[in-house]
């Protein structure tokens, strides 16, 4: 699990194999609605592991044990980390808070899957006349 929203405890020797729609290193579910509209709590979002990324990429960054989803931008001192959702403030990241800070890879890919069915409501088939 990675967080969209405060960064959550993500220990990586902890998984399970997964079939991907998509060539991908690893595999995430979201927990958290900052990067919303993009991806949304519950999405499966699958990874291309990279430790580099372009300024302003989504990125799946590790501080210490725990990650998070953001838009990446560097600074001599550190990251600063924005969602997508303008709700949360940007997330300012200073290397000497923490132990080791990260970016783990890229988002290439994801699957939703719907809590709810997104059809409910609509009347289904056509009106006679």
């Amino acid at each position: 699990e990675v967080a969209a929203g405060e960064p959550i405890y993500s220990p990586e020797d902890v998984g399970v194999y997964v079939t991907s729609p998509v060539k991908c290193d690893a595999a995430i579910t979201i927990k958290g609605d900052s990067m919303i509209p993009n991806y949304h709590d519950g999405d499966v979002v699958y990874i291309k592991c990279q430790e580099d990324v372009p300024e302003g990429a989504v990125a799946v960054v590790f501080l210490d044990d725990e990650a998070t989803l953001k838009h990446v931008y560097k600074r001599k001192t550190g990251l600063t980390l924005w969602s997508d959702n303008p709700e949360y403030a940007p997330l300012v990241i200073e290397f000497e808070d923490y132990a080791r800070v990260r970016i783990f890879g890229v988002p290439v890919g994801f699957t939703r899957m719907f809590k709810s069915d997104p059809l409910k409501g609509i009347r289904k088939g056509f009106k006679k006349n």
